[in-house]
């Protein structure tokens, strides 16, 4: 059975104990317990029902809570996917594309939701209730959501738009743009897990390539990828980068790794038009990579060395 276009992937925190991996496409809630070989409809609720996003708590062993982005708002979950809410957003009906929830979710319980027309919303009881603030946030078409590792300390957060990147500095409460160099449109944004020592991010953009900083947003250094040329739809970070400088780069169907932290890149693929990837936690243990295209899912398998598109289960 097809898949369709995959808009986001996340891996459970412990990913290595239960295998799951989340999808969300044009034909719902996906979920893998096999580390993303075959996929199966997680909840009727979404079957037929196009998902934007999805998140999983970094305590998720524990709490159990899942956050889906839906037409119209969230849902979300505090059972594992049994049993299912409304996130309440006063008279919106916000189309979300992008989720991301704190470090520290399991006891701050703030989440924040980016929409395509709506600007930036924040919730701080874990997803219950959501409150727009977009307050310096010049375009409220924001296309991609990162945070911080340490966002319970430092609570910085990267908004990317159509017009550009913004920055907040006081856990999404307020925005300012960040200057990359060049009026862009942020497609996609890279934070490395080591982000409170080396301030090390990177931007995927439309016209401009993809750009890396190491101080934070600061100043900007444009990188070439002279594999490919175009949109940077995609980018993944390895969970162990500080020691391995692995970064992942989709160019349309063209999927780039470098493992200098972008200075020079080899080409691992060529799929479908890739739209999300992601790595697991244990990334150098189990070897998985997953990419999400226009017509599905691809995994790569170590054990076999190839890609594989992954088989939905009726």
């Amino acid at each position: 059975m097809s898949i369709g276009p995959v808009f986001d992937l996340t891996f459970s925190p412990n990913f290595a104990q239960g295998g799951l991996c989340l999808a969300a496409t044009i034909e719902g809630l996906l979920a893998s317990h096999d580390g993303g070989r075959t996929w199966a409809q997680y909840h009727p609720l979404f079957e037929g029902q196009a998902v934007m996003s999805v998140a999983l708590s970094p305590n998720f062993a524990q709490d159990r809570t899942i956050i889906v982005g839906v037409p119209g708002g969230v849902v979300f979950s505090t059972d594992g996917g049994q049993n299912w809410s409304a996130g309440h957003f006063g008279s919106g009906s916000p189309q979300v594309s992008a989720l991301a929830l704190s470090p520290n979710f399991a006891h701050d319980g703030v989440a924040m939701a980016a929409t395509l027309e709506d600007g930036m919303y924040r919730t701080s009881d874990r997803g219950r209730r959501w409150h727009p603030f977009d307050f310096g946030l010049l375009d409220l078409s924001v296309l991609v959501l990162a945070l911080s590792p340490a966002f319970e300390q430092d609570e910085t957060a990267f908004a990317g738009t159509t017009t550009g990147l913004f920055r907040s500095k006081n856990g999404g409460r307020a925005w300012r743009e960040v200057e990359v160099g060049v009026e862009v449109t942020v497609l996609s944004v890279a934070v490395s897990p080591d982000f409170v020592q080396e301030d090390t991010l990177f931007v995927g953009t439309e016209e401009a390539g993809l750009f890396r900083s190491t101080d934070r947003g600061t100043t900007w250094q444009p990188l070439t990828l002279a594999q490919a040329e175009g949109p940077i739809n995609a980018l993944a970070i390895s969970p162990a980068f500080a020691n391995d400088h692995t970064l992942l780069a989709s160019v349309d169907t063209a999927l780039c790794v470098s493992h200098d932290a972008g200075q020079t890149w080899t080409l691992l693929a060529d799929l479908p038009s890739i739209l999300c990837l992601a790595m697991p936690p244990d990334c150098h243990q189990s070897g998985i990579i997953l990419a999400g295209t226009e017509s599905g899912i691809w995994c790569y398998l170590p054990e076999r060395c190839s890609w594989e598109q992954a088989v939905l289960m009726s």
